[in-house]
């Protein structure tokens, strides 16, 4: 001012600048008053500090005296919460009606975005109050699903949500089937839908650990050493087991009750270990006096080697003839050692009446000078 004062005309200065300083005030009043809402006053958009509000956790209050009448688009709330938000949350100014507190563009409060020692700044929006400052933050590196855009690519996402669909990698879609990249690089298709745990079993020689394999309706086992006990089905008729069990029992032998079989035999001898070596084509014939089932057979010689034929016809008035073999190509005998039991029965006519006539014919022989062949016969 003294300096105003020692200008000249500094009284005509200074008063050139009071009243530009009154024009601007003067129109700086006018266009608030003329804002809608107005800067100021009553249902003003900057409605400035509400105080301590009221309500509950998440039914927040706040009053403002005077009081507006109507909420309005960039309106502006500031408070101090008297409880602290657990979850969303609305505000009620001056009894207006509550309206939904929301954050980072719509995403819904979550426990303390709200809290009784910062202020809390919202905005209306026409429907909702943003809330400015949330006192809750995503951790470090993220950001809260609310606030997540639609992502797009191989990866998709619907807007302010977390769930997210893998249809690519580098842009390449997935297989219609689930694929697995074996040892040597190559993938291998692999059944989309699994059950149970551990590694994908490839096809050569996997190696299964107590797999469950349920009840399949048809299985073939290949190269199978064993099957557990505990999986065998009951056996029946000759042979029966419980369920799940190895233990046998022998209930019958070809149909026959085990505890009815009786064992017979039948038999002749050739030659004599102190006589001359047999010749092909001896035969002994014999009668049969009871019924029973040619079972085996036996061969015991000194030495060398020899095949018997055995024929057999129904009792009556003439012997059996080599039109009557009952061995079909199987004939018993003796190739090596000295001594020679078999079942193998392969084509033979086993069923022998009472009283059939049979005959022992010595079909081949060679450096033989003994042999005994007996028929095991069971009833």
């Amino acid at each position: 001012m003294p300096e105003l004062l020692a200008r000249p005309n500094a009284g005509q200065v200074e008063g050139e600048t009071m009243k530009r300083i009154a024009l601007f005030m003067l129109a700086f009043a006018f266009t608030a008053r003329a804002q809608t809402p107005p800067l100021f006053g009553v249902n003003a958009k900057y409605l400035g500090y509400g105080g301590t509000g009221g309500g509950t956790a998440n039914a927040q209050t706040v009053t403002y005296a005077p009081a507006i009448t109507v909420y309005t688009t960039g309106q502006i709330v500031s408070w101090l919460p008297s409880n602290a938000n657990s979850g969303a949350a609305t505000l009620n100014v001056n009894a207006l009606g509550a309206k939904t507190i929301v954050k980072f563009g719509g995403a819904a409060l979550i426990s303390s975005d709200l809290t009784t020692t910062a202020i809390a700044f919202a905005v209306y929006d026409g429907t909702n109050f943003e809330l400015q400052n949330p006192q809750t933050l995503p951790p470090a590196g993220s950001i809260a699903c609310g606030g997540l855009p639609a992502l797009t690519g191989d990866t998709t996402t619907s807007a302010g949500s977390c769930a997210t669909t893998t249809a690519k990698i580098n842009g390449t879609s997935f297989p219609t089937s689930a694929t697995v990249i074996g040892s040597n690089g190559s993938a291998q298709p692999v059944s989309a839908s699994t059950t149970g745990s551990g590694n994908v079993v490839l096809a050569t020689s996997p190696t299964l650990t107590t797999p469950a394999l349920g009840t399949p309706s048809a299985l073939v086992l290949t190269n199978a050493t064993s099957l557990p006990c505990g999986a065998t089905p009951a056996l029946t008729s000759d042979v029966t087991t419980s369920a799940g069990s190895c233990t046998t029992t022998v209930a019958n032998v070809a149909g026959t009750a085990a505890a009815t079989i009786k064992i017979r035999s039948f038999g002749t001898t050739f030659g004599d270990t102190a006589g001359s070596t047999l010749t092909s084509g001896s035969v002994v014939y014999m009668t049969i006096n009871f019924a029973c089932t040619i079972a085996a057979w036996d061969i015991s010689v000194d030495a060398g080697t020899a095949t018997i034929d055995l024929w057999k016809i129904a009792t009556g008035t003439a012997v059996p003839t080599v039109t009557n073999t009952i061995t079909a190509s199987a004939l018993p005998a003796i190739s090596t050692g000295t001594s020679i039991h078999s079942t193998t029965l392969t084509g033979w006519t086993t069923s022998v009446a009472a009283n059939d006539i049979v005959a022992f014919q010595l079909k081949t022989v060679s450096g033989v000078k003994f042999l005994s062949v007996s028929f095991q016969c069971n009833q």
